[in-house]
C-alpha cells in the first residue's frame, strides 16, 4: 500500500556505539541504524539528550564487519566518516570531543 511508512521515508535514527580517532583518517563512528536509511552525502545532526550538538555531512557509510560501501538500513551496524564540521568562525571542530557513545544521528533538516 502506498503511504505506508518504509525504511526509506522514516526519519533517520542511528545509535552511536563506538567513536574512534585515528591520526591518519580522522574520526570514525560506528553505530546501529534503528530507523530510516543513512547514505553517503546525507546531511546529518548528532544529538545528545535531545539537544543538537553538531551538524555535518556523511562522507562514507560502510558495513562494520566487511568494510564495504553501503546504505545503512534498520538493524545494520555501520561505520561512518563524517565531514569535519566548522564553528561560526570557520575553524574546524574536533568531532571526537563532540560525539559520544549513546548519542544519536538523525537527518539534518535544512
Amino acid at each position: 500500500m502506498s503511504g505506508e511508512p518504509t525504511s526509506e521515508n522514516l526519519p533517520l535514527r542511528l545509535r552511536i556505539d563506538q567513536v574512534l580517532s585515528f591520526p591518519e583518517t580522522g574520526v570514525s563512528i560506528y553505530g546501529t541504524v534503528e530507523q530510516g536509511v543513512i547514505t553517503a552525502g546525507m546531511g546529518v545532526t548528532v544529538t545528545h539528550n535531545g539537544t543538537s550538538v553538531v551538524s555535518t555531512e556523511v562522507l562514507t557509510v560502510k558495513t562494520k564487519n566487511e568494510g564495504l560501501p553501503t546504505d545503512g538500513k534498520p538493524g545494520d551496524m555501520v561505520g561512518l566518516r563524517l565531514k569535519a564540521p566548522q564553528d561560526e568562525d570557520g575553524d574546524t571542530v574536533d568531532l571526537f570531543t563532540m560525539v559520544s557513545v549513546g548519542d544519536f544521528i538523525g537527518r539534518r533538516s535544512d
